[in-house]
């Protein structure tokens, strides 16, 4: 069973008195333990398909099937508890909170999924040791460089060892040299058997996954396996 299948999804926004179809019929698969980048240039679609793979929004038309679970038309009362269990989140912004520290931002999943305090710290601190902050544990987010924080971020997505990893334009405001620090962890998470997804309009960034599919005006143009040296 595929871990994840889009059949004909789109997504339609009202603008005035016209619908704007930004999903014209997306169809994918993805299984367990791919490492995709999905492609595409400002407008193409992309972070929309972004949203809609997350559950923060959910399609026009189509079926998402989610460890073979239709969520395409769910409520958002029953799309919350997929994504804090399915899907860890890493933004190109790492949407910290300033006045906790790496610890506590990481340990936050598990706070809201019930964890004893115990729990809460013993994995948070596994998560940023694999990260290779096991150092910066006390550390508030205005006292770390921007790829440590990226890589706090990334602690948080796994902590609570979901099914997948959701990254949105991870490097975007990094520099070239945190960028490739944070893009080696995605592919060692990969390595260990971790799913990830990569959204990214960056070329050279898609070719650190397995797989690129490339999408514009909001259809799948082409979906090429990357041979990496």
């Amino acid at each position: 069973m595929a871990l994840i299948e889009l059949d004909q999804i789109r997504k339609s926004y009202k603008m005035g008195n016209e619908d704007l179809e930004v999903l014209q019929g997306v169809s994918m698969t993805l299984d367990q333990g791919e490492y995709v980048a999905i492609m595409g240039p400002s407008g193409s679609g992309k972070s929309t398909l972004m949203h809609i793979l997350g559950c923060l929004d959910v399609p026009s038309a189509g079926h998402y099937y989610l460890l073979g679970q239709d969520v395409a038309k769910l409520q958002e009362s029953r799309l919350a508890p997929i994504r804090r269990k399915q899907i860890g989140f890493v933004f190109q912004s790492f949407n910290l909170l300033g006045a906790l520290n790496a610890l506590e931002n990481v340990a936050l999943p598990l706070l809201y999924q019930g964890a004893s305090a115990h729990e809460q710290r013993s994995r948070a601190t596994e998560a940023l040791n694999q990260v290779g902050l096991g150092d910066r544990l006390h550390h508030r987010p205005n006292q770390l460089s921007g790829g440590q924080q990226q890589r706090v971020a990334i602690a948080r997505a796994i902590v609570t060892n979901p099914p997948v990893i959701l990254a949105d334009e991870p490097t975007g405001n990094l520099d070239s040299h945190a960028g490739q620090e944070v893009l080696g962890i995605f592919s060692r998470l990969h390595l260990a058997g971790q799913t990830v997804i990569m959204i990214t309009h960056d070329a050279q960034v898609a070719h650190h996954a397995d797989r690129i599919v490339e999408i514009r005006d909001g259809n799948v143009v082409a979906s090429q396996e990357v041979t990496h040296a």
